[in-house]
């Protein structure tokens, strides 16, 4: 189960889940956040194999204690999956990732070194919002 704090970040990600950036940019923005709450995490890279014989690649995800944290994998799938809600999206339990879906960690990213203004750029305003609704 995710801790207070996870559990509210979780649900205002999904509230902007339109965030106009694709997974290098979306786990920049929760790995910011995740260390302003000092959430010890890692930024993975690499590439996810779905059994349709899709392979994105490069992709990037957060690692969470026994979470993964991955926002941006129905962006991609949406090319060769028909039910997109097959796909896990958001905060989920590691050992829940269903057996068509194959994370391959080829490398960790290091973490963000961005200012708020440059975020709330890259993010068309949606980093403001973000914090205001999470009281920071």
């Amino acid at each position: 189960m995710l801790g207070d704090k996870l559990a509210q970040l979780e649900q205002v990600l999904l509230k902007y889940d339109q965030i106009p950036v694709e997974c290098d940019g979306h786990t920049l923005i929760v790995s910011h956040l995740l260390n302003h709450f000092h959430i010890p995490h890692r930024r993975a890279q690499g590439k996810v194999i779905l059994s349709t014989g899709q392979i994105i690649s490069p992709h990037f995800w957060i690692i969470c204690h026994s979470y993964t944290v991955d926002y941006r994998l129905r962006m991609w799938g949406r090319f060769s999956v028909s039910d997109l809600e097959t796909l896990p999206n958001g905060f989920f339990p590691s050992e829940a990732i269903p057996s068509y879906v194959e994370y391959v960690e080829m490398g960790t990213a290091p973490p963000p070194k961005l200012s708020d203004g440059i975020i709330d750029i890259m993010t068309d305003g949606y980093w403001t919002r973000i914090k205001t609704d999470l009281g920071i």
